[in-house]
C-alpha cells in the first residue's frame, strides 16, 4: 500500500480534478477563497478509509492515526453544531442514510460518502414535502416527519441484520 501523506495526497487530488472542466472550477474557487474543498476531499476520505482497520494498522501504514481521528471529531462537531443552530434538530439522519449507503456500496468512503450527502438530502427533501402536504395548508415540522420515517426505517435495520458474506 501507498503511505499517505499530504504531497502524494495533493498530487493525486490534483489529477482527478483536471478531468472535463473542473481544472476551471478549481482554479475559479482556490482564487476566490483561497482554498479548494476538492483537493481535500479525497485525502480526508483516504485518511479515514486507512483510520477505519484500526489503530495499529493505520500507524503501520504511515498515518498519525490519533490526529486524523482528532480532527475528525472536531470537524464534525463544529458542521453539527453550525447545522443545529441553523437547521435544527433532524432526529435519525446520521443514522439511517449512511446505514442504508454503506450496506449497499461498503465502507469505501471516497465512494459512498458523496452517496450519502445525496440521500440526506433527498430524504430531508422528501420527508420536507411530506411535513408540508400531509396538513394542508398547515405544516407538519419536519423533524417530526424525520423522527417517524428514521425511527421506523432504522428499526427494519436493526431488525434484517447485516449480512455477512
Amino acid at each position: 500500500m501507498q503511505r499517505i501523506e499530504g504531497d502524494s495526497c495533493r498530487h493525486r487530488n490534483d489529477e482527478c480534478i483536471r478531468g472535463e472542466g473542473g481544472r476551471n472550477f478549481a482554479r475559479q474557487l482556490d482564487d476566490s477563497i483561497g482554498f479548494n474543498p476538492q483537493k481535500h476531499y479525497g485525502c480526508a476520505a483516504d485518511r479515514l478509509t486507512v483510520a477505519s482497520l484500526g489503530a495499529e494498522t493505520a500507524t503501520g501504514l504511515g498515518l498519525s492515526y490519533h490526529r486524523t481521528i482528532n480532527l475528525t471529531i472536531m470537524a464534525a462537531a463544529v458542521m453539527t453544531a453550525v447545522s443545529v443552530v441553523v437547521v435544527g434538530s433532524l432526529p435519525f439522519l446520521g443514522l439511517v442514510v449512511p446505514n442504508i449507503v454503506s450496506r449497499l456500496m461498503g465502507d469505501n468512503l471516497r465512494r459512498s460518502l458523496p452517496v450519502i450527502a445525496v440521500g440526506g438530502a433527498v430524504l430531508t427533501l422528501g420527508c420536507d414535502v411530506v411535513g408540508r402536504v400531509v396538513r394542508y395548508p398547515y405544516e407538519v415540522p419536519l423533524s417530526v416527519i424525520m423522527g417517524v420515517v428514521g425511527a421506523g426505517v432504522f428499526t427494519v435495520l436493526i431488525l434484517r441484520g447485516v449480512e455477512r458474506g
